[in-house]
């Protein structure tokens, strides 16, 4: 798998992993998710398997900026792997996402990928600050928009204690 596809597979990843928090929720209040996010790979590094011709595995590091109509823009730090066999990759990892206030949350992510694009799921796993206690899950979908940039979306819900 190129570079360029894995960029898009993580972009999918991590915009669709940008738990995004839309609207102030009252204790137990289900809220729903939309956040953008864009992100460049800071870490790349590739093992063939060697079962077969283009069996690689893939683990990697992203940084970039999440927008939360909600909470304003915050950092985002994608980890994860993935396991490629001629451009169609599964991969797992997590998305943490830090705002100036100092507030995090973090959220494990799952999915698919192919030349034209990734998606899947992802679970909010951890939260500190105004995110303690923080529960949530939905969808994600990213795109590659140039070598080793990519931009993601995602959609869902989430509640706050």
């Amino acid at each position: 798998m190129t570079r360029f596809k894995l960029l898009a597979f993580v972009a999918l990843i991590t915009l669709a992993f940008g738990v995004a928090l839309v609207a102030d929720a009252l204790a137990g209040e289900k809220v729903k998710v939309v956040r953008r996010n864009a992100n460049h790979m800071t870490t790349f590094q590739s093992v063939k398997v060697g079962d077969v011709e283009g069996h690689n595995l893939y683990l990697f590091e992203a940084k970039g900026i999440t927008f939360d109509e909600k909470w304003g823009v915050g950092l985002d730090a994608v980890t994860g792997t993935m396991d490629d066999m001629n451009g169609e990759s599964t991969g797992v990892g997590y998305d943490t996402f830090t705002f100036p206030d100092g507030s995090t949350f973090t959220a494990r992510w799952e999915g698919k990928g192919g030349p034209s694009g990734s998606q899947g799921t992802w679970t909010c796993i951890k939260g500190t600050g105004k995110f303690a206690g923080m529960q949530g899950h939905g969808t994600w979908k990213t795109s590659n928009v140039g070598p080793g940039q990519f931009v993601g979306d995602d959609e869902g819900e989430y509640t706050l204690p």
